[in-house]
């Protein structure tokens, strides 16, 4: 009996929207700077460093905070939002690797910015 470890590839295939980058430019930069800050803000908040929060009501806040970091840190690590796929909204762009590479093979071909 032969098992296929490489299921993903059958349930993510290529063409999939669910899989495709939609995260990048100045709101992937956003993400991975507003994640930690937000988690650092709603833990301090929590511990009570920040804002005192001596009911249910403030925890629940400082929880909502830190979970909201993570969700930012998260989609900016993994450039994949579901919120961006359910809005079509793509800010990602392939970065074109071809020039710089070009570049190193034959520096006679390489590219002037100026």
């Amino acid at each position: 009996m032969t098992t296929d470890l490489n299921f993903c590839e059958h349930v993510a295939p290529d063409g999939d929207p669910a899989v495709q980058k939609n995260v990048g430019g100045p709101d992937r930069v956003a993400r991975l700077v507003l994640g930690p800050v937000l988690v650092a803000l709603g833990a301090a908040s929590y511990l009570g460093y920040v804002f005192p929060v001596d009911d249910a009501a403030g925890r629940t806040v400082a929880g909502v905070v830190v979970l909201s970091g993570l969700v930012f840190l998260a989609t900016g690590a993994i450039q994949r939002c579901a919120f961006n796929r359910l809005t079509g909204t793509n800010t990602y762009e392939e970065p074109t690797r071809w020039i710089r590479a070009a570049s190193m093979l034959d520096p006679s071909a390489a590219v002037s910015t100026t």
